[in-house]
């Protein structure tokens, strides 16, 4: 009887060691899915192509954005000559190498402050 209650004993702490670890691991995992789910942004670069305006959407996933994103693109007359998707777990990491439909890149006198609002609002 006693050597049952040892193993018993043995095999709860080993548990309750696991359940611990476990614990600790979600809570990890908690912090990063919320500091992923704060962090969206637009970034407009202007400066690095002569040909090119450069668009950073960075964001939490879901169904349809990459979709939404470039109807916005599409809807400003633009092309989009280069995209690199990224998508990790729940997080995206959008680049768009865009320039008119003309092949000009885009003047500086169009208005992309309107370009990063309405992709920020669907973001």
């Amino acid at each position: 009887m006693r050597k049952k209650k040892k193993n018993l004993s043995k095999y709860m702490n080993e548990n309750l060691k696991k359940q611990k670890k476990l614990k600790n691991l979600f809570a990890a995992e908690e912090l990063v899915n919320r500091s992923i789910k704060d962090s969206k942004s637009v970034d407009i670069d202007i400066a690095s192509s002569e040909i090119y305006y450069i668009i950073k959407v960075t964001s939490n996933d879901r169904q349809f954005l990459l979709y939404d994103i470039l109807q916005i693109i599409l809807k400003e007359k633009l092309s989009i000559s280069v995209a690199k998707i990224s998508t990790t777990l729940d997080y995206i990491e959008d680049i768009f190498y865009i320039k008119k439909k003309e092949n000009k890149k885009v003047s500086k006198n169009n208005n992309l402050s309107k370009l990063k609002e309405s992709l920020l609002r669907i973001i």
